[in-house]
């Protein structure tokens, strides 16, 4: 007991003494870089103080808690060291669907985007919020192309809920140095959770809430977005592509002859612009109506479909056709060629197209008749094509 009470004493001796030299901030630094095995570790909240300590010092680098086992308390997961203030950058947080999207308050999403001129690899990178429950650790994979955008989503790409209030997003490059973030203390800087209408970064890199309900995802803006580049102060500018509602689906084929994986789908732009596919996703539809996915909107997420052009997705190992399928889904997922049929949905979940079918003789595919009607025929002479 004598050595233990002598452990506080010099403990807080020491405390007082870095106090009267470093301040509060020093202090509660060094409190919470000693770890003491003689008592617990008890909730410390610097918010409480105000903002005279860096926001996010309070918020993301510490949240200890009680432990059972009285352990010390956990620091974020990868990029746990204490931020300062963002370095411009030419990846910004570009747009927050924080209320959810139409109609569903869980379908949640953020937009990052890149106004360089070169793509940029995301591997490495990591988003956080506020809590840490949100921590998305991106990957080789995760390119944005040129002035292009890459959207994570709630269910897709992270577990956790974005709060309506109380909340912060952070990005951090693969050396866990703050790019940008957003914090949203009583409320959201921007959006509308009645209306469905996201908060957008704007040109003087604010926020300002969305002009169309369910916002502008894998698009520019409503307002302008500033490059946010730390070499120019010019203004993105990009052509808008046209919705995806105007995508149709043009050709089926659910088995081929002696291979009922040799399955594709294919669809067709019918407008005169490109579409951005961002969002997008497929799904099959049993005869009794529940819906599986079959392609998801990750996959097509920054891909874009020409005018008058087709795009070709197919099963990953099954199909062999001649031409190239443009996106493939998973082998484990599979069309029936009795009682099926599939869906087309936007970055909302409003379908924008739909095909159902009785039955697909073996080695033939459901051709559409014409972009205007919904009416297919078998084909027994298959013709799948693709974008290139």
């Amino acid at each position: 007991m004598k050595i233990v009470a002598s452990f506080l004493v010099v403990g807080a001796i020491s405390g007082l003494m870095i106090y009267a030299s470093g301040g509060f901030n020093a202090f509660v630094e060094n409190l919470l870089s000693t770890r003491s095995p003689f008592s617990s570790a008890e909730e410390i909240n610097l918010d409480s103080r105000g903002n005279n300590i860096a926001e996010i010092k309070g918020s993301l680098a510490v949240n200890m808690k009680k432990s059972s086992e009285k352990k010390d308390a956990v620091l974020l997961k990868q990029c746990s060291a204490i931020p300062g203030v963002a370095e411009a950058g030419d990846v910004l947080l570009n747009e927050v669907a924080w209320m959810g999207s139409r109609g569903d308050s869980k379908r949640e999403w953020i937009e990052l985007k890149n106004s360089s001129s070169s793509a940029i690899s995301l591997a490495g990178w990591e988003l956080l919020d506020k809590s840490g429950k949100i921590d998305v650790r991106f990957g080789k994979g995760d390119v944005i192309p040129s002035n292009g955008f890459h959207i994570v989503s709630r269910g897709s790409d992270f577990a956790g809920t974005i709060n309506n209030s109380d909340e912060a997003l952070y990005l951090f490059d693969a050396n866990c140095g703050l790019r940008d973030m957003v914090v949203a203390n009583s409320k959201w800087p921007a959006g509308d959770a009645k209306q469905w209408m996201t908060a957008e970064r704007n040109s003087d890199l604010g926020w300002n809430t969305s002009q169309s309900a369910g916002g502008t995802p894998g698009r520019e803006n409503s307002a302008t977005v500033n490059t946010f580049n730390k070499n120019t102060n010019a203004v993105a500018t990009k052509p808008v592509e046209s919705a995806p509602s105007a995508i149709r689906i043009s050709e089926v084929m659910a088995g081929g002859k002696n291979d009922s994986d040799f399955e594709f789908v294919e669809l067709y732009n019918t407008s005169d612009s490109s579409v951005l596919l961002t969002g997008v996703s497929l799904k099959k539809r049993s005869s009794g109506g529940t819906e599986s996915t079959l392609v998801s909107e990750s996959r097509l997420n920054g891909k874009t479909l020409p005018a008058h052009s087709y795009l070709l997705l197919a099963n990953e190992k099954g199909y062999t056709g001649s031409a190239h399928a443009d996106v493939v889904w998973p082998s484990s997922y599979s069309l029936s060629e009795n009682n099926n049929g599939i869906v087309v949905y936007d970055a909302h979940n409003v379908a924008i197209d739909s095909v159902r079918w009785e039955s697909i003789p073996e080695g033939s595919s459901m051709t559409r008749d014409g972009w205007e009607n919904g009416s297919f025929h078998t084909n027994a002479l298959p013709t799948p094509q693709n974008s290139h």
